[in-house]
């Protein structure tokens, strides 16, 4: 978005919420969500505005991150649960007694990150069912959905700070694809 449409941006916020600019520096303002917007679309800034607005019930004005939530929400493919994804490591791992490296293969690569390694779902199909079924259910599940919110939060970051990221821990572009959880069978 550029500084302009970030102008108009904030003078729908100031005409919803008249104090939104009481004790701020405007330019300054201007230039902070400019460069927190630089990588949306001024069209779904403003809808995801337009959407925060019409569903506000509290009388404050949105935060950056509150838009970035709307823009996340308006964006968002269905995501898989975290008893769907308990479904299919218990699946995979009911059937890797002996094929343990072939069914972790099967799974999304963001469930293997969470499960971690063949070994592990093998480890699992020798234990007990009602452990499986309710220890490492419940431990997954709550990884799983740590993991998802990790993900949320780090796919609203501006392009500028991922790529900070990536440069002070060296990370290469396929290591960021891989920490963000983005890459293409997750």
């Amino acid at each position: 978005m550029t500084l302009q449409e970030t102008n108009k941006i904030l003078a729908i916020v100031c005409e919803v919420y008249p104090l939104f600019l009481k004790d701020r520096n405007p330019e300054l303002t201007s230039a902070l969500w400019q460069k927190l917007f630089e990588d949306d679309e001024y069209a779904m800034v403003e809808t995801a505005l337009m959407a925060f607005i019409a569903t506000d019930t509290k009388g404050f004005p949105p935060s950056v991150g509150a838009l970035k939530e709307q823009i996340r929400l308006l964006k968002q493919k269905s995501e898989m649960t975290e008893q769907e994804a308990w479904a299919l490591v218990s699946k995979a791992s009911s059937r890797s007694a002996y094929n343990a490296k072939e069914e972790f293969e099967k799974l999304p690569s963001e469930i293997r990150r969470i499960v971690g390694s063949y070994e592990q779902l093998h480890e699992w199909a020798l234990m007990d069912v009602d452990e499986v079924q309710t220890v490492v259910a419940s431990n997954f599940q709550r990884s799983y959905r740590a993991h998802r919110e990790s993900q949320r939060k780090f796919d609203m970051l501006p392009s500028a700070v991922t790529d900070m990221v990536a440069k002070l821990t060296n990370m290469n572009p396929d290591a960021k694809k891989l920490f963000s959880g983005s890459d293409e069978d997750g």
